[in-house]
């Protein structure tokens, strides 16, 4: 018997529509079978009602489940102080103490044992104070602050407070973590009009290393950078959702993205879905860089060869615009992982390209991954001339300005594609030259500047 947690898939009633969501709840495992268990209340109550974010739902659960197994545990072993615990109604704060300790002594960080003790002193408060429902009343205290959501609602945040006895692991003396990298550039380039110049070089490089390495998420990498896409916003993505416009066959005159959640039709019968998830559906105008139809029209010839090829019969998935290996839709997991594999490729082309080596250190000494896109993305809005709140929209972020979600998309775009157009060079790849890579990416680029102009 252990607790376990698990998200499924639901409908909520919206006015007259039933819209699909996702929730965490919280079970218990007897003999193989999964009985839901009531403490999932708190879940729904101070996470579900309180944040709305399924990733906030999971965190506690998953901390909840943690401690509860630590009971269950100890209290098979004929612990001393959870001998009498029968149920949850018979828990202490001095169990919560005991728990704290134990993690910590595991190797916790002091960040995350101090994490799981603010979620379950909430869990406590709930349980021994809101609800009545724990035998001994624990002794916590709250003070309340009031937020504003950009939506008018309000939301009561409770800040707990309670004399715990434990021994805290030490604060973190180990060398700090390394800088989040968030924009194709690096520091080297301290001059503004430089840096907005070889930011594109880098962009264009990568996509064109992209086009070559990992053809199957090259175009969701170029909507991520000139879109400001989420990667699950790319896995969300049919076919259909491509929006050629102007009459142009590829987006050669702009393209439009229907972002909209489709877990449900895309990943029917798959229970983790918290990845998934599209914070903010909308049409999403993509800039206008020549690299942008020409991977459209690659990445359109790569599923047409997949789908046709008789060796991948189970290529057969006519929905989805990106596929894995196995013709399923991709998953945000699986085009994660491609993507690190890309960027271990463009690690060693930086290292071995003369000239470039300062480059290559600031890349491989920092951290990012796929949302590094957004932040290019976010950067290209910013030397467009965008303020702060234009470019929140831009990038499907919640504001407060609701006019300017009413805004022609196309028309404020127009700007940012005028911005490209002045800050690139179309031989802006020439500082590839001395490495075999960066050879076959300047025979690319010509290629890209043909398509461009036939």
């Amino acid at each position: 018997m252990k607790f376990v947690r698990r998200e499924i898939s639901t409908l909520r009633k919206i006015g007259e529509e039933y819209l699909p969501e996702n929730r965490c709840i919280i079970g218990l495992c007897i003999d193989g079978i999964i009985i839901p268990h009531p403490v999932t209340d708190f879940i729904d109550k101070k996470y579900y009602m309180e944040s709305g974010s399924i990733n906030s739902e999971k965190a506690a659960a998953d901390i909840l489940v943690q401690f509860l197994n630590y009971i269950l545990k100890n209290k098979n072993e004929k612990d001393d102080i959870f001998s009498k615990v029968r149920g949850i109604c018979d828990l202490e704060l001095l169990h919560l103490e005991s728990y704290l300790e134990f993690c910590g002594n595991k190797g916790n960080s002091r960040k995350t044992v101090m994490r799981k003790e603010s979620c379950l002193l909430q869990f406590y408060y709930f349980m021994g104070i809101e609800k009545r429902r724990l035998k001994i009343t624990p002794k916590i205290t709250s003070n309340n602050d009031t937020n504003y959501l950009s939506l008018g609602k309000r939301r009561r945040i409770k800040s707990l407070n309670a004399n715990l006895y434990y021994r805290k692991p030490p604060k973190d003396n180990y060398e700090p973590t390394k800088i989040k990298k968030k924009d194709f550039v690096t520091q080297q380039w301290t001059d503004i009009s430089d840096k907005r110049s070889v930011r594109m070089i880098f962009i264009r490089e990568f996509l064109l290393l992209a086009g070559k390495e990992v053809p199957d998420i090259a175009f969701a990498i170029c909507l991520q950078i000139f879109g400001g896409l989420r990667s699950a916003e790319c896995m969300n993505l049919t076919i259909n959702a491509i929006k050629p416009q102007n009459n142009t066959k590829y987006g050669e005159g702009g393209l439009v993205v229907e972002i909209r959640d489709r877990q449900d039709s895309l990943f029917e019968g798959n229970s983790s879905l918290s990845n998934e998830q599209v914070k903010k559906p909308r049409d999403q105008a993509i800039l206008l860089d020549p690299l942008v139809p020409y991977l459209y029209k690659k990445h359109l010839d790569w599923l047409g060869i997949k789908r046709s090829d008789k060796n991948h019969k189970e290529f057969k998935n006519q929905v989805a615009l990106f596929l894995n290996s196995k013709g399923m839709p991709m998953r945000t997991h699986s085009y994660r992982m491609r993507f690190n594999k890309l960027k271990g490729i463009y690690l060693g082309l930086l290292r071995a390209t003369n000239g470039r080596y300062e480059d290559f250190q600031e890349f491989r000494n920092t951290n990012w991954s796929t949302h590094i896109c957004r932040g290019t993305f976010t950067n290209l809005c910013l030397d467009a001339g965008f303020n702060a709140t234009q470019t929140a929209v831009m990038r499907g972020d919640s504001s407060p300005e609701a006019m300017y979600a009413y805004t022609d998309i196309l028309t404020a775009t127009a700007k940012i594609t005028q911005a490209i157009e002045i800050l690139s060079s179309p031989t802006a790849l020439s500082e590839l030259k001395e490495s075999s890579q960066g050879n076959d990416l300047i025979k690319t680029w010509k290629e890209v500047l043909h398509f461009e102009k036939s």
